[in-house]
């Protein structure tokens, strides 16, 4: 009798379901725990090409699946390898989502920091540094003073965190022995110190005798939030150091300060007997406005021994609004024992002063005649420029032409003196409502309006002839008032 056929599914297939998902586990499970093993493995190894080939794939794994298995099996890397595992974990970590991955990182490199081995101590530093906690203090202050100058120069390098603790390690390397960790260090401190460090870089700024480690101290106290910390007073002391440079930042300090006391001690440092510091007094005046301290430079131009000196004084001068400077800078321009160079730059000066009435322009015109014809050919020149912009263009030839372009503003600003005395007596009798008299003032200053336009340029005259029109529109309003009034009122 015949067997009936099976319905059931056939071996070959269940076999065959049986081999994917054991391929499945294999690819899901193990490969991934053969790659992570086999990565640490080569991160640990002592060959450095084998190392660098673990590196790259320890990033393409990532953090989330390797960071764990590679803190625990530090403590099995050899110093040889410590460097690279250390760089790896450092780039691993900030993947992580939280701190806690490098509150790891950063254990693995305190207890590296004191081992015997040079190179994982580098390594130590590499994490302390990268991962920085105050609590470190400690370690680090041993790190940046480790017989291994390549320790020394990753803590001084790698030193941003803004803090007193960084303040302190980068204060330690500034005396190293080795140019580049004191190079780094003070880097460093230029751009980590706080307010909270003040006191401690002040103090150290005063018991060295290492100019150049005095000089960066006080640079770095010079930033804003550090010198208002110290106070002009603070920095005081140090403009009596035998350093050009430490005096410099000295002044640095004191104007960054913003103490009450800070421009009466930039103006006595203008009589420092080095002419870089008198310069680095005017620039830091400039740049921080201070027109005090500008001015009182200003007032020292003509026993200023310094050309650079005078050029930075003038430059000040338009910028800060000195206009009180005006017969300061005149006077050097007129100056015959002054170099060429400074007079021209003080006439060139003369326009920032931003002259911009008649009575104003003119008698400065009047005073640089002698420049305008000077034996100097580039001084005339630029004395010739000055005073023709000063003269609204007008541009004479000969001493003669200049010296009657003179007489005749002389006398047009002393007409315009008596129109504007006879229009104020007008105004007021217009208040007093004596409109007869004020009609009276008011023709009488047209009269003296047309003086005044016969010794104007034709440029000068359009202004005057507007004033004219208005003048007039006065008259017929005060003839006006005055026809409206009752014959007792408004006599004298």
């Amino acid at each position: 009798m015949r067997q009936p056929v099976s319905k059931g599914v056939p071996g070959w297939v269940i076999g065959a379901a049986i081999a994917g998902v054991i391929a499945v586990i294999l690819i899901a499970v193990v490969l991934p725990m053969y790659e992570k093993a086999a990565t640490i493995s080569g991160l640990m190894s002592t060959n450095a090409e084998d190392r660098a080939a673990a590196k790259g794939k320890a990033l393409e794994i990532g953090s989330m699946k390797l960071l764990d298995p590679l803190v625990v099996a530090s403590g099995q890397c050899p110093p040889e390898a410590a460097v690279d595992y250390m760089e790896t974990l450092i780039k691993l970590a900030p993947q992580g989502s939280s701190d806690y991955m490098k509150m790891k990182v950063r254990r693995i490199a305190e207890g590296w920091a004191e081992d015997e081995s040079a190179e994982k101590r580098l390594a130590g530093a590499m994490g302390l540094t990268a991962y920085f906690s105050e609590e470190n203090r400690r370690l680090l202050m041993l790190l940046i003073k480790d017989e291994d100058l390549r320790i020394r120069q990753t803590v001084a390098a790698n030193l941003t965190v803004k803090s007193k603790v960084s303040a302190e390690v980068a204060l330690a390397g500034i005396d190293d022995k080795d140019l580049q960790v004191r190079r780094n260090s003070a880097d460093a401190l230029m751009k980590i110190a706080v307010p909270s460090a003040a006191e401690l870089l002040l103090a150290k700024a005063a018991k060295t005798d290492d100019v150049g480690m005095k000089a960066t101290i006080l640079r770095a106290l010079a930033k804003r939030e550090l010198a208002m910390e110290v106070g002009a007073a603070g920095f005081v002391p140090f403009l009596k150091d035998a350093s050009v440079d430490v005096r410099k930042e000295a002044i640095v300090g004191i104007a960054m300060s913003g103490s009450p006391t800070a421009s009466d001690l930039l103006i006595r440092a203008l009589d420092d007997p080095s002419a870089d510091v008198r310069h680095e007094v005017v620039w830091n005046a400039m740049c921080r406005r201070d027109g005090k301290v500008a001015l009182a430079a200003t007032g020292r131009l003509l026993t200023e021994p310094s050309s650079m000196v005078k050029e930075k004084t003038l430059k000040t001068v338009g910028p800060l609004n000195l206009r009180a400077a005006k017969d300061n800078v005149i006077a050097l321009a007129l100056k015959k024992d002054e170099t060429p160079e400074i007079r021209i730059k003080a006439l060139g000066t003369i326009l920032s002063l931003k002259l911009t009435k008649m009575e104003e322009r003119y008698p400065v015109v009047e005073v640089l005649l002698p420049v305008i014809f000077d034996a100097d050919k580039e001084v005339s020149d630029k004395a010739k420029e000055i005073a023709s912009a000063l003269a609204s263009g007008k541009r004479p030839t000969t001493p003669d032409g200049w010296k009657q372009w003179v007489e005749d503003k002389k006398k047009l600003m002393a007409v315009m003196k008596r129109i504007e005395s006879t229009e104020k007596a007008a105004e007021q009798a217009m208040k007093d409502e004596e409109y007869k008299k004020a009609e009276t003032l008011y023709l009488k200053t047209v009269d003296l309006m047309n003086e005044a336009i016969e010794l104007c340029t034709e440029r000068e005259k359009e202004a005057y002839w507007a004033r004219q029109t208005s003048l007039n529109r006065q008259i017929r309003h005060a003839q006006q008032k005055a026809s409206m009034q009752k014959p007792d009122q408004g006599s004298d």
